[in-house]
C-alpha cells in the first residue's frame, strides 16, 4: 500500500508541474499511449536433485572367519608380519581396514562406504544386502552366538547409525535412510546464456558442507565349525540406490536371464518403482507350459527386502528336468506392470541358426543368446570371414549388435549381391572367458 501511494504521489506532481506552464483548452489537442506487461518468471527452489553414491567399494566387504582360533594359536603366521595387535579383540570374523590409530587392520566391521546428496531437498536411501553359499551354515539374527551353540553359525548385518539389519538365508536384509537436502547451496541465478531465471548451485567456494550417509558390514561366527564348512563359498552382495521421492518409476528387475545352478537358489533384485507409478509388491509370477499360462506356486518362491528368491528345490526341479524357463512378474501397482526374466542354465553363447537368406535392400538379422553364469559373454569381441585365403574383420560399419540382434546392414547384403558372392560364412567371435565362437552363412 505504501508503494501505491508513493506512485500517487509522484503522479499527482508531475500532473501540478503540467498544469502551471501549459493551458489546455477542452477542444485543443488530445493523446494516448498503451503499456504491456511481462512475467519475470517463477523458479522452483526445491527442484534440484543430484546425489553422489559410492562407487569405489571393490573389496570393502571380502571377509574371513576364524572360529576356532587357529591365527592366535599359530601366533598368525599365515599372514606374514602381523601379530595380535593387528587383530580387533574377541572377534571371530574379520574383515580388512585400513588401519589408524583407533582402528585395527583386521576386525568385526567393514570400513564404511558413503553416499552424499547434492540434493536441495532430502532424498530416499536403500542398502540392500544378499547371501548366498552358505550350505551347512546357519545365519544369526544378532553378534550374540553362544558358546552352547552346535551349527555353524555366521552373523552378518548392515550398519547405519544406530540402524542394524540382519542379513537373513533367504530374505537378505534391507536398510532404509534419508539423506538430508542442503537448500544454503542453491540460490535462484538468470542463466544468461539460456536466457532464464533458474534454481542452480553457488558457487563452490559459497557451499555448506553436503549431507552425507555411511554404513558398513558387520560381522561374527561362532558354533562348531569343521571339514564340512571348507567347502562352503559365503558371497554377500551389496546394492544401494538413491531416489528422489518426487519420482515416478515404474517397477522392474535388473537384468533379463539368471543362470541357475544345482543346489543354489536363484536370487534376482526388484526395484518396486516409485510415486503414483510404484508398486508394493508381486501380484503372481506366471511361465507357459504346453501352450497355457501358468501361476508359479507360491512355495517356490519368496519376496522381500527387495529381493525375489527362487527356491532352490524348484531350481533342481528345472535343471533335473533339461528345462530353462521364462517367466513373467505381475506386480500390484495401478497399472499392473509386467517384467520377463529367464532362469538358465549355465550356457556357452549361441545362435538360433547356422544359415541365413540374403535379399536385396534387406538387412540379415542373426538371434545371438550371450549364455549364462559364468560361461555367458556380455558381447561380441569381432565377426570375421575368410577372403582369397586370409580372415579379415567384418568391419563395424556393416552391422549392429543390440537387444540379442545381429543386425547385418541391407548395404553390405546387396555388396555381395551385386558382387555375385552366392554365400559366404562368417565366424563370431564373442568376448566371455573362453572367447567362444560360431558361425553362420549367408547365402542367396
Amino acid at each position: 500500500m505504501k508503494r501505491f501511494k508513493k506512485l500517487a504521489a509522484v503522479t499527482m506532481a508531475a500532473t501540478m508541474l503540467l498544469g502551471s506552464s501549459l493551458m489546455v483548452s477542452a477542444a485543443g489537442p488530445s493523446g494516448g499511449d498503451t503499456g504491456s506487461g511481462s512475467f519475470e518468471g517463477y523458479v522452483e527452489e526445491t527442484s534440484v536433485f543430484s546425489a553422489s553414491v559410492p562407487t569405489n567399494a571393490a573389496n570393502v566387504f571380502n571377509f574371513f572367519v576364524d572360529p576356532n582360533g587357529l591365527l592366535e594359536k599359530t601366533e598368525y603366521k599365515r599372514l606374514a608380519g602381523k601379530t595380535a595387535d593387528d587383530f580387533e579383540t574377541g572377534s571371530t570374523l574379520f574383515f580388512t581396514r585400513t588401519p589408524s590409530d583407533t582402528v585395527k587392520e583386521f576386525g568385526k566391521d567393514s570400513e564404511k562406504v558413503t553416499a552424499k546428496n547434492m540434493s536441495s531437498y532430502d532424498v530416499n536411501i536403500e542398502v540392500s544386502a544378499s547371501i548366498t553359499g552358505i550350505d551347512g551354515i546357519t545365519m544369526a539374527d544378532s553378534d550374540t552366538i553362544g558358546a552352547d551353540v552346535e551349527d555353524p553359525t555366521l552373523y552378518l548385518a548392515i550398519v547405519s547409525g544406530s540402524k542394524t539389519v540382519a542379513v537373513k538365508a533367504d530374505e537378505g536384509g534391507l536398510l532404509s535412510g534419508e539423506i538430508a537436502g542442503t537448500p544454503g547451496n542453491f540460490e535462484i541465478q538468470y542463466n544468461t546464456e539460456k536466457g532464464k531465471y533458474e534454481y542452480a548451485q553457488k558457487a563452490t567456494d559459497q557451499l555448506s558442507d553436503w549431507a552425507e550417509y555411511d554404513f558398513y558390514l558387520t560381522g561374527a561366527c561362532g558354533g562348531n565349525w569343521t571339514d564340512e564348512q571348507a567347502e562352503a563359498t559365503p558371497t554377500v552382495e551389496l546394492t544401494w540406490k538413491i531416489s528422489d521421492p518426487n519420482a515416478n518409476e515404474a517397477p522392474s528387475i535388473e537384468k533379463a536371464a539368471y543362470a541357475m545352478i544345482a543346489g543354489t537358489a536363484v536370487k534376482i533384485p526388484v526395484d518396486l518403482g516409485a510415486g503414483e507409478l510404484g508398486a508394493t509388491g508381486i501380484k503372481k509370477i506366471t511361465y507357459e507350459k504346453s501352450g497355457t499360462a501358468r501361476d508359479l506356486e507360491a512355495t517356490n518362491y519368496t519376496f522381500a527386502n527387495g529381493i525375489l528368491t527362487i527356491k532352490a528345490s524348484y531350481v533342481d526341479s528345472l535343471l533335473n528336468a533339461g528345462i530353462s524357463r521364462e517367466f513373467i512378474i505381475t506386480f500390484n501397482d495401478a497399472a499392473r506392470t509386467q517384467v520377463t526374466f529367464a532362469l538358465r542354465a549355465l550356457a556357452a553363447p549361441s545362435i538360433a541358426a547356422t544359415t541365413y537368406t540374403m535379399t536385396a535392400g534387406t538387412a540379415v538379422k542373426v538371434p545371438v543368446d550371450l549364455g549364462a553364469g559364468d560361461l555367458a559373454a556380455t558381447g561380441i569381441s569381432k565377426i570375421t570371414y575368410e577372403k582369397s585365403g586370409t580372415e579379415r574383420d567384418l568391419e563395424a560399419t556393416n552391422y549392429t549388435f543390440a537387444n540379442g540382434i545381429l543386425t547385418i546392414e541391407a548395404s553390405y547384403v546387396d555388396s555381395l549381391l551385386s558382387a555375385s558372392i552366392s554365400s559366404r560364412e562368417f565366424t563370431i567371435t564373442f568376448d566371455d572367458a573362453a572367447k567362444t565362437t560360431v558361425s553362420f552363412t549367408l547365402t542367396k
